[in-house]
């Protein structure tokens, strides 16, 4: 056999062995670029070459030549990549105090799945509790998540692109992950009645469920046709009578008749709040109306029955009286808050009787503030928010209504003044805020309505004539760079940031990974790979520039899973 012949066969058998990629080897073309950031020794297109390396990576290394453009990785499980804000960098700390917002360390994380099953950028929204107004949106899978929630009980709306909704009572635990997924396959019918006392049917009562609304006919009946399954808020009303709510518990594909669901009003109680002196901000005062015993009880749930969140706070201006209705009987005890002012006592015992109105005169006198004035180049500045925040609200929030620590846990409750509080400038660039005794130092930070200047303070109670001039934001973000020495093929990566998860990306063997968009300030790093911490709670400073992570992956981050282990990942 002549050398032709010779080099032939070889390249035949080479074909055969490596595929396509060893035509351009020998049909002296210019060769195909690797995939991006694949690198290796060339050696290893020569089969009788044993290089010694596990049958994951020789495989890789054949389908990085076979295809080229596709980046593949046998890679089965992602990185998992979680950053927790620790210490704002905007904010100055003193010694002894805790940062600004350390009560924020309860976690919520779920996904949201539409009628087919399948994911959707769905928006979870709290609409009541400690974190109201705080908005999470789902990924392309439908996953969410935030880990720098409050804790205490709350409610969250979930909304998705086609219009589906829900409505959910959520309990959040400090350092506590909860989970809350929720279907929109298989949903749920549910029929029921509303009546009185005496077991009369009431046409026209408001019922929601799952956050939608229908009235009743003139049987008292109601109908949802489609409710996702899980723990179901549900909240009845009727001018005249105590508003109702009820957990009920909706299993996917089931009818709940009308003859197993009755919500039953009792009459309501009303209640005059009046404040006799005008002292402090020229605004409303806040008050809060807390249950102290002999409120009605679901028996058969043991549940609470009046839904709170829908009273709380009442507004009540200095020198005026709001009726407050529809309350159920039993004892409450009256808290106020106002700016510039203390309420005397600080809480008020009250007995509500159902079908009577009880008028409450409540007194404030002058209390301790903090005061100053905001300027901008020098000018004092008129309609700047001006927020006071205690480093730890859920502490200072129990502390200011002589109330436990978990007694967020129990009652949908938002965050009170004394632990957050906001106002405005006046004409002058003035501000007050009034400050308690819950902490010993408060974060106050004042922004412009435009969000584009911005200006923070550490301050200590009774602070007075403080002048505060608005600098410029600073919109530069910041980022963390991390080393992964070792990879020679793509890698899986899902990133949360406080919780909040972004796009699942596969890292090329050749880039370096980066997670941009971060607030300046210390975060802890926790990096895991199925199941196993590459870093465990190490806190890197992000500022100008970027935060640096070293990590050493696991041998099967870095050399792959076989064929069995990945179609057990479904990748």
């Amino acid at each position: 056999m002549n050398r032709s012949h010779q080099s032939v066969l070889l390249a035949l058998l080479l074909i055969l062995l490596l595929g396509g990629g060893a035509v351009w080897w020998f049909g002296g073309t210019a060769a195909p670029a690797a995939a991006a950031g694949v690198t290796m020794d060339r050696s290893a297109l020569d089969p009788s070459t044993d290089l010694g390396l596990p049958d994951s990576e020789v495989e890789a290394i054949d389908r990085t030549l076979a295809f080229p453009d596709e980046a593949p990785t046998t890679v089965a499980w992602p990185l998992e990549v979680d950053l927790t804000l620790v210490q704002r960098g905007s904010f100055e700390t003193l010694t002894g105090v805790p940062p600004v917002g350390s009560g924020a360390t309860a976690s919520l994380r779920g996904n949201i799945y539409g009628p087919d099953g399948v994911g959707v950028r769905a928006i979870v929204s709290f609409s009541a509790g400690p974190n109201k107004g705080r908005v999470l949106t789902c990924d392309g899978s439908g996953s969410y998540g935030a880990s720098d929630l409050y804790g205490g009980l709350g409610i969250v709306d979930i909304r998705t692109p086609a219009g589906r909704t829900a409505q959910r009572e959520v309990l959040l635990r400090e350092f506590n992950e909860t989970p809350l997924t929720i279907g929109f396959g298989r949903p749920a019918a549910i029929y029921g009645t509303v009546i009185d006392r005496k077991g009369e049917p009431l046409q026209s009562a408001s019922v929601i469920i799952d956050g939608r609304e229908v009235l009743t006919d003139a049987e008292g009946g109601f109908h949802f046709p489609r409710v996702a399954s899980g723990k179901v808020l549900a909240i009845v009303s009727k001018p005249g009578y105590a508003r109702y709510r009820e957990i009920l518990p909706v299993t996917a594909g089931f009818v709940i008749t009308r003859e197993k669901l009755t919500f039953t009003l009792e009459a309501g109680a009303s209640l005059a709040l009046s404040i006799q002196e005008a002292v402090g901000d020229r605004g409303p005062a806040l008050v809060y109306l807390i249950p102290s015993g002999g409120q009605r009880v679901n028996t058969v749930r043991g549940q609470r029955t009046f839904p709170w969140h829908l009273v709380n706070p009442i507004e009540v201006y200095p020198g005026g009286t709001t009726l407050v209705e529809d309350l159920p009987d039993g004892r409450v005890d009256v808290s106020l808050f106002h700016s510039g002012a203390v309420a005397k006592p600080a809480t008020t015992a009250v007995r509500l009787q159902a079908g009577q109105e009880r008028a409450q005169v409540l007194h404030i006198e002058k209390g301790q503030t903090i005061s100053g004035t905001i300027l901008k180049g020098g000018i004092p500045s008129s309609g700047v928010k001006v927020s006071l925040e205690a480093p730890h609200r859920t502490r200072a929030t129990t502390d200011a209504l002589g109330k436990r620590f978990d007694f967020l846990q129990g009652m949908v409750i938002g965050h009170i003044p004394a632990a957050h509080q906001v106002v405005h400038t006046d004409g002058a660039g003035r501000f007050v805020l009034t400050t308690s005794s819950v902490a010993p130092a408060f974060y106050l930070a004042a922004e412009t309505t435009d969000g584009e200047w911005f200006v923070t303070r550490t301050v200590q109670p009774g602070a007075a004539d403080l002048e505060l001039e608005l600098q410029p934001v600073d919109v530069e973000r910041g980022s963390i760079e991390f080393a992964l020495p070792g990879r020679f093929q793509g890698l899986p990566v899902q990133v949360r940031v406080q919780g909040a998860p972004r796009d699942e990306f596969e890292l090329a063997a050749a880039d370096t990974l980066v997670v941009d968009k971060l607030e300046q300030g210390t975060w802890r790093v926790d990096l895991t790979w199925n199941s196993q911490f590459v870093v465990k709670g190490r806190s890197v400073p992000v500022g100008r520039e970027p935060g640096e992570v070293k990590a050493e992956l696991p041998e099967g981050a870095i050399h792959g899973q076989n064929e069995f282990e990945r179609k057990r990942t479904g990748r």
